[in-house]
């Protein structure tokens, strides 16, 4: 039992002559892989390609973040839109607390939040370690040219 947390990254292939070529080969390639007896999709030819990008445990702090900003104070496991502003928004302020180790600036901007099995709530080597990978799983998505364009983000947790 625990926290924890993903974000995900997804996007729209259509298979429509005026998507492409390009974009037409990779919904054929999905298609195909797919391999189920009678799939047929000619009438609606589109999928959605989705991977997990991120994932976290008992990070308890970004939890807080992410119900406070993208879920509307609400915390129900419930998948939630996250603009690609916001990741940076996050990240920022992440590596902003990290680099200064300011640990009552830290309470105040992204304090540990207390729930049942969602970690620590002190602000101690594990509450900066969790800043760090926030910061270099985000790098890694917002810095990736594959996700620059067409894809969009959603949160997640289970606990």
């Amino acid at each position: 039992m625990g926290l924890d947390m993903y974000l995900k990254a997804s996007k729209y292939v259509g298979g429509w002559e005026h998507f492409g070529e390009t974009e037409r080969a990779l919904y054929a390639s999905l298609v195909s892989q797919v391999g189920l007896p009678g799939f047929r999709c000619e009438n609606s030819p589109s999928a959605e390609i989705s991977v997990n990008v991120a994932y976290w445990r008992k990070a308890n702090q970004v939890h807080a973040w992410f119900v406070r900003e993208v879920q509307e104070d609400r915390d129900e496991c419930q998948e939630a839109y996250v603009e690609r502003e916001k990741l940076v928004e996050l990240r920022d302020l992440c590596k902003s607390l990290f680099d200064s180790k300011d640990s009552e600036r830290a309470a105040k901007e992204l304090p540990p939040a207390s729930w049942f099995f969602f970690g620590g709530t002190e602000i101690d080597d594990g509450y900066w370690s969790d800043l760090e990978d926030t910061v270099v799983q985000l790098n890694a998505v917002l810095f990736n040219p594959v996700f620059e364009k067409d894809w969009s983000f959603a949160y997640q947790s289970s606990w």
